[in-house]
């Protein structure tokens, strides 16, 4: 090929003695080349990083231009990600929020030709339900009852379309 990158590396951070919320980051290109046929690779990248020790990432990705199709893949997790305080409910019918809740996540995202698949899994943990109100009712009370018992749960989430049309599914343990 006229140009082909066999390999970059990269690496870096801040202090970690210095700052509790130290960052630091890894990685890897490899095979970034003009002429995918010739060099007989796609290219790929890796990189993961994370902060002050409890939160992590990664992202990784391969583009494959040697085949009549060409194909992306890409995937990403997360793990340890503090969620902000969100609400939930109404106004008028109980009245609370999310407080404290954690998120590992991991997605997955393929794409041949037009084509793609996509997938995520979330996974909510520490999670409190805060209410801002006392029962109004016994809707509300049964509610109350369920949704104070629940501090986690996990969601998969799967978006394709096979070239005939765009389908969604979900599934929980909520």
């Amino acid at each position: 090929p006229k140009m082909w990158i066999k390999q970059i590396l990269i690496s870096g951070g801040t202090d970690q003695a210095q700052d509790p919320e130290y960052i630091s980051a890894k990685g890897k290109a490899l095979n970034i080349s003009s002429n995918q046929n010739l060099s007989g690779a796609p290219m790929t990248v890796d990189l993961s990083g994370s902060r002050g020790g409890t939160l992590s990432m990664t992202v990784g990705a391969l583009f494959d231009r040697r085949g009549d199709v060409p194909l992306d893949d890409y995937k990403a997790t997360v793990s340890g990600l503090r969620l902000a305080d969100f609400q939930l409910g109404q106004s008028d019918f109980l009245p609370s929020r999310i407080s404290g809740a954690m998120l590992n996540a991991g997605l997955e995202i393929r794409v041949p030709g037009n084509e793609f698949d996509s997938k995520a899994n979330l996974q909510f943990s520490n999670l409190r339900v805060v209410f801002d109100t006392t029962a109004r009712n016994v809707g509300e009370r049964l509610a109350r009852e369920v949704l104070g018992s629940v501090n986690g749960f996990n969601a998969d989430v799967r978006v394709w379309n096979p070239g005939t049309g765009t389908d969604v599914a979900l599934s929980t343990n909520l």
